[in-house]
């Protein structure tokens, strides 16, 4: 009898314990996409927030460098897409032989992912130019996630304009249109059998020149 009771009270203890365990497993997964999640985010929004404005003669240097572009990735993706792109003053890496204001060439692009058929690579890639002083340096890429489940994002010509699919990535030659008021930006992290979806709104404001002349 006291053999049997033990054996009662083991099987209840193990039931609880697996329980217990599957939810810890869960919570870490969903902690880990979180995790994810908000790294991007934060990593997009410090790009933004530096975004390269130039003026006068620097404007006129390069207008591919500083060209602000994207476009939402189609249905299905196949191969790699620049979702956004933009030159900015933020970088992976701080050197102090280069200028203070160093100008870096930021394209975030979707890449199909190697094992999982239905997830992407969501890619950061920075090219360093001599747009503002400094010598061009080779491209650097860090691969923010590699379990993407969908990616949207729309460009908003200012706050009461229709959102945009495409901006600058038109035929070429096509006018350029500047750069957006504001970017809304939508993803689905997946792991296993769970996923996650982040959202978030980034303001970029008015032209540099134009805030300036507005206060003439």
């Amino acid at each position: 009898m006291a053999l049997s009771i033990t054996a009662i009270a083991f099987t209840v203890l193990f039931t609880v314990f697996s329980r217990v365990a599957g939810v810890a497993e869960k919570v870490q997964e969903q902690s880990s996409l979180g995790q994810v999640g908000r790294t991007i985010v934060l990593r997009l929004g410090s790009d933004l927030e530096s975004l390269y404005r130039p003026s006068g003669d620097e404007a006129e240097k390069d207008t591919n460098s500083t060209l602000f572009s994207g476009e939402e990735p189609g249905a299905d993706l196949f191969e790699e897409q620049t979702v956004l792109e933009f030159s900015s003053t933020a970088g992976l890496s701080f050197d102090p032989a280069f200028p203070k204001r160093q100008v870096n060439r930021i394209s975030y692009v979707l890449s199909p992912s190697e094992n999982e058929q239905e997830l992407y690579r969501l890619i950061r890639q920075e090219t360093t130019h001599a747009l503002v002083g400094g010598e061009e340096r080779d491209k650097q890429s860090i691969t923010l996630s590699r379990s993407i489940e969908a990616f949207e994002i729309e460009f908003f010509k200012d706050e009461d304009s229709l959102p945009e699919s495409n901006w600058n990535r038109g035929f070429l030659g096509a006018e350029d249109k500047g750069r957006p008021a504001s970017i809304a930006v939508r993803f689905t992290l997946a792991d296993k059998d769970k996923s996650r979806e982040f959202a978030s709104v980034f303001f970029i404001g008015k032209e540099q020149d134009e805030s300036e002349s507005g206060q003439q």
